[in-house]
């Protein structure tokens, strides 16, 4: 009798244990399914960052008069610019990483030299 009552403990215990770990598992598929949305709140594209903004970050025909006369003034020769597109607007934050990217690039162009090609 008394290994009856055991191995009907025992399985008392299992059943515990499967039960406890069923709700486990649903908390889990909770918490993913949370997380799921939460992912695909930010992959959504923000209102901020609509058409007519994408617009506003373009350069200007106006900016781009300006920027060509200023190369071809630095260059002594005309230039004609394809296109433009502005950076870092002034009112977003800056991201330093992307930015010392910029200088790095920039840097390794030596324009010095290409002038004294030139001239």
């Amino acid at each position: 009798m008394s290994t009856a009552r055991s191995e009907e403990g025992k399985l008392a215990t299992l059943r515990d244990e499967v039960e406890l770990l069923a709700r486990s598992l649903e908390q889990m598929r909770e918490q993913i399914a949370q997380h799921s949305e939460a992912l695909a709140r930010l992959a959504m594209p923000a209102p901020s960052q609509s058409q007519a903004q994408a617009e506003k970050k373009r350069a200007t025909p106006e900016m781009l008069v300006v920027i060509a006369a200023a190369i071809t003034s630095f260059l002594g020769k005309k230039v004609r610019i394809r296109s433009a597109r502005l950076a870092h607007p002034p009112y977003e934050v800056m991201n330093s990483w992307a930015q010392q990217g910029r200088v790095s690039v920039q840097a390794s162009h030596t324009l010095a030299e290409l002038v004294r090609r030139q001239g």
